[in-house]
């Protein structure tokens, strides 16, 4: 051995005491979670006022809980007012969800049955409140109605929804009038009730079968809109009286139908796109005003 080596094994102690007082130091800044126990014990009391107690857990601990009477929930909470009712205020901000149990609903189409053939909800655009404490969730039925099917397939929908209106409403104002033996006028009513359709229920069966996605079931769609056409026609024929004013309302209504399609295309690229939806508001003035027209 040479003169002023340290033996082997105090130099492993060496390096051994140097790697323990490392780590030793490094437990100082390893990341912690939650709380030390000597930071619980030193927050037990706050301005002199205790604020928890630090039990140690024993046996006794646990037999003195499992004795002490539990307390149950009614007598926990011994006031027993009623909730407070929710109330939607004008201006409040409601999200609608609608959900359905089975495919075919609403909002269902042959492509998301056939990848989800269970319950979906459907989440619609935020709602404001009006005065009377109601909103409006509109119900788009034949929204897929391609207008170049039905430029395409005018014929076949005109020829359907004439025939599907007329029929019903001579079958059944002849059957009321001849058989049941009413009134003329009542007899028209019950033809002209019998013979509208429902645009809902026949969309739903279009969507269940996968027929609304098909030229084939947009021409029937369009078809449906000429049979209620067709319904609002005789209803205005048969029980409106026929003034100067009904003349008035004729004359502007062709021009109204003339004039709007090279009207409202420019209009929306003049003034489409703001925040104001001066889209909308052009098309409520021309139905509003409509209206107004035919109950003046």
């Amino acid at each position: 051995m040479l003169r002023g080596s340290r033996p082997p094994l105090t130099r492993k102690l060496d390096c051994l005491a140097m790697v323990v007082g490392l780590f030793v130091a490094g437990c100082g800044a390893l990341p912690t979670a939650g709380p030390t126990a000597r930071q619980l014990v030193s927050q037990q009391v706050d301005d002199n006022q205790p604020r928890f107690a630090v039990v140690d857990i024993d046996r006794r601990v646990v037999d003195g809980l499992l004795a002490a009477p539990r307390e149950s929930l009614r007598s926990r909470f011994p006031h027993h007012a009623a909730p407070p009712e929710p109330m939607i205020g004008i201006g409040d901000s409601l999200v609608v969800t609608i959900w359905e149990a089975a495919g075919g609903g609403l909002f269902a189409s042959a492509a998301t049955d056939q990848i989800m053939p269970g319950s979906r909800s459907v989440a619609l655009p935020e709602q404001m409140g009006g005065r009377d404490g109601a909103i409006s969730v509109p119900f788009l039925a034949g929204a897929e109605l391609d207008p170049a099917v039905f430029k395409l397939k005018w014929k076949e929908a005109v020829a359907v929804g004439l025939a599907s209106f007329a029929l019903p409403f001579l079958g059944c104002a002849a059957a009321a009038h001849y058989i049941l033996g009413w009134e003329t006028m009542p007899s028209w009513l019950a033809g002209v009730a019998m013979s509208t359709t429902s645009v809902a229920v026949v969309y739903a069966v279009m969507v269940e079968f996968g027929f609304n996605l098909t030229d084939y079931g947009k021409t029937i769609l369009a078809a449906c809109f000429i049979t209620d056409l067709g319904t609002v026609v005789a209803l205005g024929l048969i029980f409106a009286p026929f003034t100067l004013k009904t003349l008035i309302f004729i004359a502007v209504g062709i021009v109204v139908f003339v004039a709007l399609p090279w009207i409202t295309p420019r209009f929306f690229r003049l003034y489409g796109g703001r925040p104001s939806e001066l889209e909308t508001k052009f098309l409520l003035l021309c139905l509003l005003g409509m209206g107004a027209l035919a109950a003046w």
